[in-house]
């Protein structure tokens, strides 16, 4: 259900179109209707969810927001690729968020949200930043190498 996919990703603060981090407002009675609103789709999808026929067309076709996301979007973290995160992130070359999406086949949104869920930061705007720390760091030292 389109509409579902939607809902969670803007509930989980995603922007639907380009897998980015939104820049909301963080508001506790807009995020609580957000939730219900959220639960509400939830149960109604189960309530309708239609059978999938392997090889059918409507099984195998693809959403016009599907074409641009990565290959491992929305896809469960086994523990294998939650520890190879936390010892990529945590590795000496420091990668920033768009190169560890781009190993993992996710999106830096992905990414972010997994750190936090594995405790490294408080939310994703504190991955971001250290991100954007890193990235900096990186710029950095590619200047002064040359030099």
């Amino acid at each position: 259900m389109l509409e579902l996919e939607l809902m969670e990703l803007i509930y989980q603060g995603v922007d639907p179109r380009t897998g980015e981090l939104l820049n909301t407002v963080r508001d506790p009675v807009i995020d609580k209707r957000r939730a219900a609103y959220l639960q509400t789709l939830r149960r109604a999808a189960r309530a309708v969810k239609p059978a999938k026929r392997s090889g059918s067309a409507m099984s195998e076709a693809k959403t016009p927001l599907d074409a641009d996301k990565p290959a491992n979007h929305g896809a469960r973290w086994s523990e294998q690729e939650e520890a190879h995160l936390l010892e990529r992130w945590t590795s000496a070359a420091l990668p920033t968020l768009e190169q560890l999406a781009q190993e993992f086949g996710r999106g830096e949104a992905g990414i972010s949200s997994r750190l936090v869920k594995l405790g490294i930061y408080p939310d994703r705007e504190a991955a971001r930043l250290e991100s954007d720390r890193r990235q900096s760091a990186h710029g950095q030292s590619l200047v002064g190498g040359g030099q």
